[in-house]
Protein backbone atom coordinates (compact mmCIF):
# COMPACT_ATOMS: atom_id res chain seq x y z
CA UNK A 1 0.00 0.00 0.00
CA UNK A 2 1.42 3.44 -0.88
CA UNK A 3 2.33 5.56 2.09
CA UNK A 4 1.20 9.16 2.37
CA UNK A 5 3.93 11.78 2.29
CA UNK A 6 4.84 13.93 5.26
CA UNK A 7 2.55 16.95 5.62
CA UNK A 8 2.79 19.45 2.80
CA UNK A 9 3.65 23.08 3.48
CA UNK A 10 0.68 25.43 3.59
CA UNK A 11 -0.38 27.19 0.39
CA UNK A 12 1.84 25.30 -2.02
CA UNK A 13 1.60 27.02 -5.38
CA UNK A 14 3.76 27.96 -8.31
CA UNK A 15 6.72 29.63 -6.65
CA UNK A 16 8.86 32.55 -7.64
CA UNK A 17 11.65 31.55 -9.96
CA UNK A 18 9.67 28.90 -11.82
CA UNK A 19 10.17 29.07 -15.60
CA UNK A 20 7.60 31.01 -17.60
CA UNK A 21 7.53 28.30 -20.28
CA UNK A 22 6.12 24.77 -19.98
CA UNK A 23 8.43 22.59 -17.93
CA UNK A 24 8.56 19.12 -16.42
CA UNK A 25 10.35 18.10 -13.23
CA UNK A 26 12.48 15.06 -12.40
CA UNK A 27 13.28 14.60 -8.71
CA UNK A 28 16.06 12.25 -7.62
CA UNK A 29 19.79 11.97 -7.22
CA UNK A 30 21.63 10.95 -10.38
CA UNK A 31 22.19 7.24 -9.99
CA UNK A 32 22.20 4.89 -12.98
CA UNK A 33 18.94 3.18 -12.07
CA UNK A 34 17.13 6.54 -11.99
CA UNK A 35 16.94 6.44 -15.79
CA UNK A 36 17.32 10.16 -16.45
CA UNK A 37 18.83 9.36 -19.85
CA UNK A 38 15.38 8.36 -21.12
CA UNK A 39 14.31 11.97 -20.65
CA UNK A 40 17.03 13.24 -23.00
CA UNK A 41 16.06 10.56 -25.53
CA UNK A 42 12.40 11.54 -25.33
CA UNK A 43 13.25 15.20 -25.86
CA UNK A 44 15.39 14.26 -28.86
CA UNK A 45 12.37 12.41 -30.31
CA UNK A 46 10.35 15.64 -30.24
CA UNK A 47 10.56 18.55 -32.64
CA UNK A 48 12.74 21.35 -31.21
CA UNK A 49 9.83 23.78 -31.01
CA UNK A 50 7.69 21.38 -28.95
CA UNK A 51 10.26 20.30 -26.36
CA UNK A 52 9.41 21.38 -22.81
CA UNK A 53 12.14 22.43 -20.42
CA UNK A 54 13.05 19.68 -17.95
CA UNK A 55 14.28 20.61 -14.47
CA UNK A 56 16.27 17.91 -12.66
CA UNK A 57 16.35 18.28 -8.87
CA UNK A 58 19.00 16.08 -7.30
CA UNK A 59 22.63 15.63 -6.38
CA UNK A 60 25.26 14.04 -8.61
CA UNK A 61 26.70 11.29 -6.35
CA UNK A 62 27.77 9.03 -9.26
CA UNK A 63 30.29 11.15 -11.23
CA UNK A 64 30.74 8.64 -14.05
CA UNK A 65 26.99 8.34 -14.67
CA UNK A 66 26.54 12.12 -14.43
CA UNK A 67 29.34 12.68 -16.94
CA UNK A 68 27.87 10.09 -19.31
CA UNK A 69 24.48 11.75 -18.98
CA UNK A 70 25.97 15.17 -19.75
CA UNK A 71 27.63 13.76 -22.87
CA UNK A 72 24.44 12.11 -24.08
CA UNK A 73 22.38 15.24 -23.55
CA UNK A 74 24.92 17.29 -25.52
CA UNK A 75 25.20 14.69 -28.28
CA UNK A 76 21.43 14.60 -28.73
CA UNK A 77 21.26 18.38 -29.03
CA UNK A 78 18.92 18.89 -26.09
CA UNK A 79 21.33 20.59 -23.69
CA UNK A 80 19.28 23.78 -23.77
CA UNK A 81 16.18 21.86 -22.60
CA UNK A 82 17.60 20.10 -19.54
CA UNK A 83 18.52 22.14 -16.49
CA UNK A 84 20.24 20.50 -13.52
CA UNK A 85 19.35 22.35 -10.32
CA UNK A 86 21.34 20.19 -7.88
CA UNK A 87 20.01 19.59 -4.39
CA UNK A 88 16.79 21.57 -3.92
CA UNK A 89 14.88 22.18 -0.68
CA UNK A 90 11.66 20.21 -0.40
CA UNK A 91 9.39 23.28 -0.28
CA UNK A 92 10.89 24.60 -3.52
CA UNK A 93 10.60 21.18 -5.18
CA UNK A 94 6.91 21.08 -4.27
CA UNK A 95 6.36 24.55 -5.68
CA UNK A 96 8.13 23.62 -8.89
CA UNK A 97 5.99 20.49 -9.14
CA UNK A 98 2.82 22.49 -8.51
CA UNK A 99 3.49 24.67 -11.54
CA UNK A 100 4.78 21.94 -13.83
CA UNK A 101 3.49 20.31 -16.96
CA UNK A 102 4.35 16.97 -15.34
CA UNK A 103 6.47 15.17 -12.82
CA UNK A 104 8.53 12.63 -14.75
CA UNK A 105 9.48 9.56 -12.71
CA UNK A 106 11.88 7.67 -15.02
CA UNK A 107 13.42 5.18 -12.56
CA UNK A 108 13.94 1.66 -13.88
CA UNK A 109 13.83 0.37 -10.30
CA UNK A 110 12.42 2.02 -7.23
CA UNK A 111 11.23 1.24 -3.76
CA UNK A 112 8.23 3.18 -2.58
CA UNK A 113 8.95 6.82 -3.28
CA UNK A 114 7.33 9.95 -1.94
CA UNK A 115 8.03 11.82 -5.18
CA UNK A 116 5.03 10.75 -7.31
CA UNK A 117 2.73 10.86 -4.28
CA UNK A 118 3.82 14.39 -3.38
CA UNK A 119 3.53 15.39 -7.03
CA UNK A 120 -0.08 14.18 -7.12
CA UNK A 121 -0.78 15.89 -3.80
CA UNK A 122 0.22 19.29 -5.23
CA UNK A 123 -1.62 18.74 -8.52
CA UNK A 124 1.21 17.75 -10.85
CA UNK A 125 0.38 15.14 -13.49
CA UNK A 126 2.69 12.13 -13.12
CA UNK A 127 4.31 10.45 -16.12
CA UNK A 128 6.18 7.43 -14.82
CA UNK A 129 8.23 4.45 -15.89
CA UNK A 130 6.08 1.36 -16.08
CA UNK A 131 7.38 -0.40 -12.96
CA UNK A 132 5.53 -1.94 -9.98
CA UNK A 133 6.48 0.77 -7.48
CA UNK A 134 4.94 3.60 -9.50
CA UNK A 135 1.82 1.57 -10.25
CA UNK A 136 1.45 0.94 -6.53
CA UNK A 137 1.80 4.64 -5.75
CA UNK A 138 -0.16 6.12 -8.65
CA UNK A 139 -2.62 3.52 -9.88
CA UNK A 140 -4.71 4.85 -12.77
CA UNK A 141 -3.88 8.48 -11.95
CA UNK A 142 -0.57 8.45 -13.90
CA UNK A 143 0.50 7.80 -17.47
CA UNK A 144 3.17 5.15 -17.93
CA UNK A 145 5.97 4.55 -20.40
CA UNK A 146 8.46 1.79 -21.10
CA UNK A 147 11.88 3.23 -20.14
CA UNK A 148 13.36 1.42 -23.15
CA UNK A 149 10.94 3.28 -25.45
CA UNK A 150 11.56 7.01 -25.02
CA UNK A 151 9.07 7.72 -27.78
CA UNK A 152 6.32 6.75 -25.35
CA UNK A 153 7.46 9.42 -22.91
CA UNK A 154 7.66 11.90 -25.78
CA UNK A 155 4.05 11.10 -26.74
CA UNK A 156 2.82 11.67 -23.19
CA UNK A 157 4.59 15.02 -23.02
CA UNK A 158 3.15 16.04 -26.40
CA UNK A 159 -0.34 15.09 -25.25
CA UNK A 160 -0.04 17.22 -22.12
CA UNK A 161 1.32 20.15 -24.11
CA UNK A 162 -1.41 19.88 -26.75
CA UNK A 163 -4.33 19.40 -24.37
CA UNK A 164 -4.19 21.32 -21.08
CA UNK A 165 -7.47 19.71 -20.01
CA UNK A 166 -5.70 16.33 -20.00
CA UNK A 167 -3.27 17.66 -17.40
CA UNK A 168 -6.12 19.03 -15.31
CA UNK A 169 -7.90 15.67 -15.42
CA UNK A 170 -4.70 13.92 -14.34
CA UNK A 171 -4.22 16.44 -11.54
CA UNK A 172 -7.75 15.79 -10.27
CA UNK A 173 -7.24 12.03 -10.45
CA UNK A 174 -3.94 12.35 -8.61
CA UNK A 175 -5.41 14.41 -5.80
CA UNK A 176 -8.25 11.92 -5.46
CA UNK A 177 -5.70 9.09 -5.35
CA UNK A 178 -3.74 10.58 -2.44
CA UNK A 179 -6.66 12.06 -0.51
CA UNK A 180 -7.40 8.93 1.58
CA UNK A 181 -3.74 8.11 2.22
CA UNK A 182 -2.34 8.45 5.73
CA UNK A 183 1.30 8.43 6.86
CA UNK A 184 0.59 5.26 8.87
CA UNK A 185 -0.93 3.26 5.99
CA UNK A 186 2.27 1.42 5.13
CA UNK A 187 3.20 0.70 8.74
CA UNK A 188 -0.12 -0.75 9.86
CA UNK A 189 0.08 -4.06 7.92
CA UNK A 190 3.63 -4.58 9.24
CA UNK A 191 2.54 -3.98 12.84
CA UNK A 192 -0.45 -6.29 12.39
CA UNK A 193 1.88 -9.00 11.09
CA UNK A 194 4.21 -8.59 14.05
CA UNK A 195 1.29 -8.81 16.45
CA UNK A 196 0.24 -12.11 14.82
CA UNK A 197 3.77 -13.47 15.31
CA UNK A 198 3.89 -12.72 19.03
CA UNK A 199 0.43 -14.11 19.83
Amino acid sequence: MPVAPPPLPANVGRGAGAPDEPYAVVVGDLFRYKGVEVVSRALAAMEPAERPLVLVCGRRPDPSYAARLDREIAARGVGDRVRFLGSVERDRVLRLLAGSLACIAPSRFENKSYVPIEAMAVGAPVVAADIPATHESCGDAARYFDPDRPGELAEHLRALLDDPTAGRRMAEAGRARVAPMRPTDAAEPILEGLEELVR
